[in-house]
């Protein structure tokens, strides 16, 4: 999750820090911050809480993250024990690439695909 200002913004990481990232920090930094190391912990706390959904924000995160250079938004491939995975798009304004409603979408495609499963779970549950 990424809270922005002119100035920067502070980002949440996988290990559950909160770092402010100054506008125009050194890309040398940047990558110290957002590694594989990144994503081994986030995986940890995927199997220790057991979420049905892993939502990933920024897909250049997601890449790097879980060693997937050609991963694209939305479902995954790839399920952590019984957690699906999504790549969202970056709502950052700094990202040219996605409208408003273009973002609503993506986000929505999820949300459903969230009341899908808990459909599915409740119909499983009843029988």
């Amino acid at each position: 999750m990424v809270v922005g200002s002119y100035f920067g913004a502070n980002a949440v990481f996988a290990d559950g820090s909160v770092h402010f990232l100054k506008a125009g920090m050194d890309v040398r930094i940047m990558a110290r911050l957002i590694t594989r190391a990144g994503g081994e912990v986030l995986r940890a706390k995927v199997c220790r809480y057991r979420p049905q959904w892993l939502a990933v924000v920024g897909i250049g995160a997601f890449r790097v993250a879980f060693d997937a250079p050609k991963a694209v938004m939305g479902r995954q491939e790839l399920v952590l024990g019984d957690t699906g995975v999504w790549v969202l798009p970056n709502p950052s304004g700094l990202n040219a690439h996605y409208t408003v409603d273009t973002l609503a979408e993506a986000f929505a495609d999820l949300r459903e695909a969230v009341r899908i499963q808990q459909h599915r779970n409740q119909t499983v549950a009843g029988r």
